[in-house]
């Protein structure tokens, strides 16, 4: 009677062990399985950031061709656009180093306006009156006009 108990206990202790073996097996295989899954979304995800900025260099690079290809100076290309000069009763504004006679209100980029007349409203509601060589940046700073070499004027 021992003998056979002791054949079932060890029997049972090796079909527990290999079911064990068999449970540690599938954890093994679904850990693999998402550790490769894992790797599979990371590497996708690097490819899209790699192509994102790839797009974003190549824009900026067409970019620099056009304004390359443009032939203005730096100086040019990036100053403020929105400076205003009030010159013998019009309101005109400099450009790539083309006169342009404003012919409409402006509003500037801090919400000032100014009317072809000179007018000048500042957004807290102040208003001032632009004199023959006075110039106003984006800021609504008035400053007196420097004197320039003659530039002819071109409609807007």
């Amino acid at each position: 009677m021992k003998q056979y108990l002791l054949i079932i206990l060890t029997s049972l202790c090796l079909s527990s062990t290999y079911a064990g073996t068999l449970k540690v097996d599938s954890l093994k295989a679904t850990m693999k399985e998402w550790k490769d899954s894992v790797r599979t979304d990371i590497q996708q995800y690097k490819d899209s950031v790699d192509m994102s900025v790839k797009q974003y260099r190549d824009s900026i690079k067409t970019n620099i061709k056009e304004w390359k290809a443009s032939g203005k100076p730096a100086s040019e290309e990036w100053s403020q656009p929105d400076i205003y000069y009030f010159k013998d009763g019009k309101l005109i504004q400099k450009i790539g180093g083309k006169i342009i006679i404003i012919d409409s209100k402006q509003t500037l980029s801090n919400g000032t306006t100014v009317s072809t007349t000179g007018a000048v409203k500042m957004k807290n509601g102040t208003t001032a009156q632009l004199k023959n060589g006075d110039s106003i940046n984006k800021n609504g700073t008035i400053t007196r006009f420097k004197a320039e070499t003659k530039m002819k004027a071109e409609p807007n």
